[in-house]
Order: C-alpha cells, then sequence, then structure tokens
C-alpha cells in the first residue's frame, strides 16, 4: 500500500514538473519571437519618354522610378532642358538634356500635400489646397522655394495656369485672381468675379483682362460663335477645370474639353476658321468635332485592314475568315487580345494635350495615341480626326502628358 501511494506521489511530482517546464519553454518561446511587421511596398510614380519624331511610328525609349505617390492633381512640366515632376508633397526635377537618358537631379519637399505645377518665367507655381508656392528655377537644376502666396482670407482655389506675364487662379467662389511678376516677388493686381457656367476662358490680346464662354454651348457648328474670337484673334485659352471638373487643352488652333478619370472616352474639339462661301471669301465658321478614341482607333484599324489586303493576292478559301478574325480580336502585345466589342479596350480618358494640329491623349488602361485635327480651312465637311497612332506604354497607367519637341513625357503608376 505504502509503495502505491509512493509510486502514485512520484507520478504526480513527475507530471507537475514536466507541465511546469512545458509551461515555462512556451512562454519562453512565446516571449523570444519577435513581433511580425507587414510592410507595404512604397508607391512610386513612373517617368517615362516617348520619341514622337514619327507620329506614326512613336518609340517608347526609355523610363525612371521616382519612389512616391502620386495624386490626380500631379503633373509634368517642361522648361528648356528640365522637366518637373509633381507627386504628393514633393517636387523632382529632372534632367531631360538627352532624352534617351534622363537624369534624376532633386527633390523638393513640402509640408503639405501639393498638387499640379505651371511654368511661370524663371518661377515655377505649385499649388496646394490654399497656398501657392512660387519656386526659383534661375538655376534650373537647383529649384529653391521662393515665396508663399495665399489668397484674399487665404481662400481655396480650384485650377490655375499662366500666360504671358500674367498668373490666373480660380477660386472656389468662382472669383478669378491675377498675379503678376514684380521686382521682388509675384503680385496680385486683380481681382473678377466669374459667372458659375463658364467652360473657356482667354486673355483678350496683352491685356490682363479676360473673356468667359459660358457653358453650355449652343449652335456651334457652321455659325459664328462666341467662341469664335478666341479661336480666330486670341488664339490661348487657359487650361482651368470648370466648376464641373472639365478639363481644358488648348493650341495655336484647337481648344478643347475632356471630364477626366471617368467613364468617358470622348473629346470635344473646337476651331474657327475662314472658308469660301459664294462671293464672301472670308466667311467664318466656328465648328465642334467630337473625338471618340476608341471607335476612332477602331476605324483607323479598319483602314488599314482594308489597306493591307487591298495590296496583297488573295490566299483562296481562308482569306474571308482571316479578315472576320481581324475584326473581332485586335491585337494589343505579346501578353492578349482585346475584344473589339468592348467599348473601354484603351480605358477611361486620363489626360490629353494638343500641340498645332496633333491631339495627344493618354487612356487608363496603358496607351498614348496621336491624332491628327483637320483645320476649317483644309477640309469644310471633316468632322472626323486622323488616327495616326498608338502606343502601348507597358503595362503602366499614365496619368499626366507633357508635350516637347519630338518627344513627349508623361507620368504613370506601375501595374
Amino acid at each position: 500500500m505504502r509503495k502505491t501511494n509512493a509510486i502514485s506521489i512520484l507520478t504526480y511530482m513527475f507530471i507537475t514538473l514536466t507541465t511546469i517546464l512545458n509551461i515555462g519553454c512556451s512562454l519562453s518561446v512565446l516571449q523570444q519571437t519577435p513581433k511580425t511587421v507587414i510592410e507595404e511596398k512604397p508607391q512610386e510614380t513612373i517617368f517615362t519618354v516617348v520619341d514622337t519624331t514619327d507620329i506614326e511610328n512613336p518609340t517608347l525609349i526609355t523610363s525612371i522610378r521616382i519612389p512616391y505617390p502620386i495624386n490626380p492633381d500631379n503633373n509634368v512640366v517642361i522648361d528648356g532642358n528640365h522637366a518637373y515632376v509633381t507627386t504628393e508633397k514633393h517636387l523632382h526635377t529632372i534632367d531631360v538634356s538627352t532624352p534617351q537618358q534622363p537624369v534624376y537631379l532633386k527633390s523638393l519637399e513640402f509640408e503639405n500635400q501639393i498638387g499640379k505645377v505651371v511654368v511661370f518665367k524663371s518661377l515655377l507655381v505649385v499649388g496646394s489646397k490654399n497656398e501657392l508656392h512660387f519656386i526659383d528655377i534661375s538655376e534650373p537644376s537647383q529649384p529653391i522655394l521662393h515665396v508663399t502666396k495665399h489668397l484674399t482670407n487665404r481662400n481655396p482655389f480650384n485650377d490655375f495656369d499662366v500666360w504671358d506675364t500674367f498668373l490666373y487662379v480660380l477660386g472656389e467662389n468662382n472669383t478669378l485672381y491675377v498675379f503678376t511678376r514684380g521686382d521682388e516677388q509675384p503680385k496680385l493686381i486683380r481681382t473678377a468675379r466669374m459667372s458659375d457656367r463658364w467652360k473657356f476662358l482667354y486673355p483678350k490680346n496683352a491685356s490682363q483682362m479676360v473673356e468667359q464662354v459660358k457653358y453650355p454651348l449652343r449652335g456651334t457648328s457652321g455659325y459664328p460663335h462666341e467662341l469664335t474670337q478666341g479661336l480666330l484673334t486670341d488664339r490661348y485659352f487657359l487650361q482651368i477645370k470648370n466648376s464641373k471638373d472639365v478639363s481644358v487643352r488648348s493650341s495655336s488652333a484647337f481648344v478643347g474639353v475632356a471630364k477626366l478619370n471617368t467613364s468617358t472616352d470622348r473629346i470635344t474639339v473646337y476651331n474657327a476658321g475662314y472658308y469660301q462661301r459664294g462671293d464672301r471669301p472670308h466667311h467664318t465658321l466656328t465648328r465642334d468635332i467630337l473625338v471618340n478614341i476608341h471607335r476612332d482607333y477602331l476605324d483607323y484599324l479598319s483602314s488599314q485592314t482594308k489597306l493591307t489586303t487591298t495590296n496583297r493576292k488573295s490566299d483562296g478559301p481562308n482569306e474571308r475568315e482571316e479578315s472576320t478574325n481581324l475584326q473581332q480580336f485586335i491585337p494589343v502585345s505579346s501578353n492578349g487580345t482585346i475584344n473589339y466589342k468592348d467599348k473601354q479596350f484603351m480605358g477611361s480618358i486620363t489626360d490629353f494635350q494638343m500641340s498645332g494640329n496633333l491631339l495627344y491623349v493618354l487612356n487608363t488602361k496603358g496607351y498614348l495615341s496621336i491624332l491628327w485635327l483637320l483645320p476649317v480651312e483644309d477640309e469644310f465637311f471633316s468632322y472626323r480626326p486622323e488616327f495616326l497612332s498608338r502606343t502601348s506604354l507597358q503595362g503602366n497607367h499614365p496619368k499626366r502628358l507633357v508635350v516637347g519637341e519630338n518627344y513627349v513625357y508623361l507620368i504613370a503608376t506601375p501595374e
């Protein structure tokens, strides 16, 4: 009996000791296990250069990565041999004197989130919610913060642009503020109340005053319009978004509007000119051209297919089947195909710019398209643009572009 009790006691002590050791080991292991921290991959901005010397065969030549994310208002501008890019809180300087080998030079950090940048003579203007930062680029590779300005009562603003020696800033209260270059710093010289229905603003000749064209436009095609004067004489429109978030772009011959980063695939472009009508050799006409980027690209492919099949002999019974296949699926890259029935196969429009008669368009699924716009004088009845080329941006999602001489520079986000 005593032996049995002794064995029971020893067994109990062994189990208890084993449990304590196991608990101790477990606690020891738990204490030694480091905390697992999941680090998010830093967001990047991709700066890309496209050679457009041959506008019908552009070439994607190089890209560099900027280790900061971008917001919808960030953009890129060119001044001489330097590109300036804004990201969420940084202004970046890139040497593009050799476009094939851009060199990242310097970043300037801001306390708050920033948006777009424009060139204002030897200054850059960088906007935030209610601040205008004027950056000295008299030494282009070494931008320095010169001064920060606010609107009256620190009012926030929607957008801004530069023309000649004037900076135009549209406040959220539909007030236009006009700045000019002073001896030491930019100076506010005028304020003017704008209509809440305007779509276009254009400066009158050498004056800082502006004309506004109200929205919606009516009776545009075939008739002189309040837009005609700006298109024929002043030839510059401020690239400022209106209260409905519609973006404006212009060149010396055209002005266009589109609502970016939505489901839209269309840009409306306006042009004015003189044409012969009976005994009136200088009859004026203002014309609107609806650019439907997907439809116009399909028409371009169709014309290319017809051109190819017309210039070669039929291979026999399979010829018809091959043609049908070409109409159903369009090769986009080595990665796959796109269905022609998908009206958003290139994605929505993220930005567009115009230079002379050329229209440059970015689409969210990674394409740069170039189209030719015919002026009124050349072909009175032509309302459709001529699609010249489409360039794949290798899966990146483009956001903004600027057109330089023989090159297009753009910023994008990775796939």
